[in-house]
């Protein structure tokens, strides 16, 4: 960051390095103090509007009145934690999931991490396809889509780096490309026929895994075509389609799960992050057929449906209907387009795209003098945002990334588009200076 942390500041952080490894410090120093609705206040006072919004869990916004009072209700009851025992809440919790979501999902399997979704996700796509066929275990994902940090959601990503520690790679897992510029039909076929020629019998694929938008340098989209081709394949071949809608879930991109934006019947949905607005939770969501697939005490969580986390979630979606926070999401991303839009006009030679829907929006730099993408840049505007009272998280990549709460108002929402404007203006100028000095 441009400005020094002040010694109360760099006193945390500098415990912080002390006693947690190093993996698990990747933001600016700035130490939250207090973060209610939009606004985040650190450590020494300093009040910060929130673009981050906790890194795309808190969509209804910081310690929501209604979520806290439901948080309040569960300490007063006393009633903190309770294993696979049934609570009141918990089964509130999932039936208003099932009757929130697609007709197909009728049933609600609780975790609580996003990762721990895709993993249960994965044990079911499998035991659905070997049910069919004792040899169906083959899952299939694409390339730059990222599943989590444990182990068989890192082979299901394909960052190879990120995966290197792994010794042995499952071989049922493999990867198509991204059809970053294929639209359809062709693609998929065209695709598949690749992996079949490199050996994978493609009547073994049990489930292909989408994220519903690719989150890490993203957020990129499938082509609507290309999704209802993979769906048609699927159908034709007893094959699932599972979408990852973790980052992308609970009107995020303006539907309730962002997989809906294609038209499609999901096989299995994971969720995570905005479900509870604040605690950890998941979810995998699909057809009782599925979900009922393992057997009693097979997939079970020690944490799974913790009342507290629980109340989390059941508040979170009563609020995002209360105040119709998915439609809301849609019409402020057009505030948020615009707005970048207009900095991609000002600076042509400086951004290369931008990307987004709803309340997730990435704007990207090039370096003009090379046409590579320009980490540096984007990682300078995003410290220089949160100097200038913008909370950001570094994506480490060409890019800012924008994922407000969906309860923003309009004003707030464009005073930080003015502070994100005028910081990348500041940035693109001390630039000019540093390469004509």
């Amino acid at each position: 960051m441009t400005q020094t942390p002040s010694p109360q500041t760099q006193a945390v952080v500098d415990e912080m390095r002390k006693y947690e490894p190093r993996a698990m410090i990747t933001q600016a120093p700035v130490v939250w103090e207090h973060a209610e609705g939009h606004r985040v206040v650190d450590a020494d006072g300093r009040s910060y509007l929130d673009f981050s919004s906790g890194i795309i869990v808190a969509n209804v916004g910081h310690a929501h009145p209604h979520l806290v009072a439901a948080l309040q209700g569960m300490l007063d009851q006393k009633l903190l934690h309770s294993y696979l025992y049934a609570t009141r809440i918990r089964t509130r919790l999932a039936r208003k999931l099932v009757e929130a979501t697609a007709p197909n999902l009728t049933k609600a399997c609780l975790l609580s991490t996003g990762t721990e979704s895709i993993e249960a996700a994965m044990k079911i796509s499998r035991l659905h396809g070997m049910s069919v066929h004792s040899r169906k275990s083959v899952l299939v994902s694409h390339t730059d889509n990222y599943h989590g940090r444990t182990m068989g959601a890192q082979m299901l990503s394909s960052n190879m780096k990120s995966k290197n520690w792994i010794s042995n790679l499952d071989p049922d897992i493999v990867h198509l490309p991204f059809p970053y510029e294929d639209r359809g039909e062709e693609a998929v076929h065209r695709d598949l026929a690749a992996l079949a020629d490199g050996g994978v019998d493609l009547d073994r694929i049990a489930a292909f895994f989408l994220e519903s938008y690719q989150g890490v340098h993203g957020p990129t989209f499938y082509p609507k075509a290309y999704v209802q081709a993979l769906r048609r394949w699927a159908d034709d071949h007893d094959a699932l389609l599972v979408f990852d809608d973790i980052q992308a879930g609970f009107g995020r991109t303006g539907k309730l799960l962002c997989y809906e934006h294609y038209d499609v019947q999901a096989s299995l949905v994971c969720c995570g992050k905005g479900l509870s607005g604040c605690l950890p939770i998941s979810a995998v969501l699909g057809p009782a057929e599925l979900l009922d697939l393992p057997e009693e005490g097979e997939m079970t969580s020690t944490h799974s449906g913790n009342p507290m986390c629980c109340a989390a979630a059941l508040a979170t979606l009563e609020i995002l209907e209360k105040e119709n926070l998915v439609e809301e999401s849609a019409r402020r991303g057009g505030i948020i387009e615009e707005r970048f839009e207009a900095i991609a006009a000002k600076h042509p030679d400086r951004v290369a795209k931008i990307s987004g829907r709803g309340m997730v929006y990435s704007i990207y730099f090039v370096d003009p003098s090379t046409g590579e993408p320009d980490v540096a840049m984007g990682s300078r505007i995003t410290e220089r945002a949160i100097d200038n009272g913008l909370m950001l998280y570094l994506t480490h990549c060409d890019m800012v990334k924008l994922t407000p709460p969906l309860s923003m108002p309009d004003d707030a929402l464009r005073e930080g588009l003015d502070v994100l404007a005028r910081t990348v203006d500041e940035c693109v100028a001390e630039r000019a200076i540093r390469r004509g000095s």
